[in-house]
């Protein structure tokens, strides 16, 4: 079917809408950008392959960023991305400036992942990282531990900060007092690094029976050090760790762990920043998801020679 149209006059109203609507669709590259720390850590591939599936869902393509932790690299992504004109822009990068968030969410849309700004007015999506904390503590207390180590990252990254707080929580809770000696961070969270830490803080610390490790690629190296030290995994000593991500399973014994909901985290972060294109106005919205304990091989009751050295029974 035809239709016959007469002669057109001109609108010049509609003419400069028309003009401009063209113009939003040329800037708009229907593509999120995501900007991740480290893409070897198995939590933020399989993290950004849930924001992947559920953005092409919605029509869009995605470039990914990883940082590999250094602040330079986090201004050149955020650079880049605006060079290719993203819609909008989902952070999982602990080392954040608050100055140049800002900045970038006066021209796209930003959420935050895993990480939150209390000072921003920012959309964000993470889990309960003080109760996870407190869950994996409260699991190796449960099976008489006493003495437990903690494995982190940087100060920089809130997410260890919040599990630390957990861990803390859970032995005052226990009438057990906080040891400081028994903390471990690691810059930019690499295994190697992880390892050798972990292994000087079993040297120094000989009556430790646990170690609590702030995600699963740090449980994988506390248990790397372990067996170069050949103290049997979980026999005499307890590894249990956070995120339940594919290294969960790789690792041998098979790890006990905090999940985190990586697909619904994934699929939200998407969600509020398609939200926030559609009603930049809108109310800041944190999403608060819930942690749950996975049950695998790598956490027993401590030895007894351990046990007694630690109580003197």
């Amino acid at each position: 079917m035809y239709r016959k149209y007469g002669p057109l006059k001109a609108q010049p109203e509609r003419q400069k809408k028309a003009s401009h609507d063209a113009a939003d669709r040329f800037d708009s590259a229907q593509t999120l950008g995501i900007i991740l720390p480290d893409l070897t850590n198995p939590f933020f591939a399989e993290i950004a392959r849930h924001i992947e599936e559920r953005a092409y869902e919605e029509g869009f393509g995605t470039i990914v960023c990883s940082t590999d932790h250094l602040p330079e690299r986090t201004e050149r992504s955020i650079a880049m991305l605006r060079h290719n004109r993203v819609d909008g822009v989902i952070f999982a990068t602990g080392l954040v400036n608050g100055e140049i968030i800002a900045e970038l969410m006066r021209k796209v849309p930003v959420v935050l992942l895993s990480r939150d700004i209390p000072t921003l007015a920012i959309d964000s999506v993470l889990v309960d990282d003080f109760l996870g904390g407190r869950i994996a503590v409260h699991h190796l207390l449960a099976k008489g531990h006493r003495r437990i180590a903690i494995i982190a990252e940087e100060k920089s990254v809130t997410s260890s900060n919040e599990r630390i707080r957990g861990y803390r929580a859970a032995l005052e809770e226990a009438s057990l007092s906080f040891k400081p000696e028994l903390v471990v961070r690691v810059g930019g969270g690499r295994a190697e690094q992880a390892a050798l830490a972990v292994g000087g803080l079993l040297d120094r610390h000989s009556g430790i029976t646990a170690v609590f490790a702030c995600n699963d690629q740090l449980a994988a190296a506390a248990i790397q050090a372990a067996n170069e030290r050949r103290i049997s995994v979980p026999d005499a000593l307890s590894v249990i760790g956070f995120d339940n991500t594919s290294r969960a399973t790789a690792v041998y014994p098979p790890l006990t762990t905090i999940a985190q909901p990586m697909r619904e985290m994934g699929r939200m972060a998407v969600d509020l920043l398609l939200n926030k294109l559609k009603e930049p106005s809108s109310a800041r919205r944190k999403i608060v998801m819930l942690p749950e304990l996975v049950e695998r091989s790598s956490v027993a009751r401590p030895s007894m020679s351990f046990f007694s050295e630690e109580t003197g029974t």
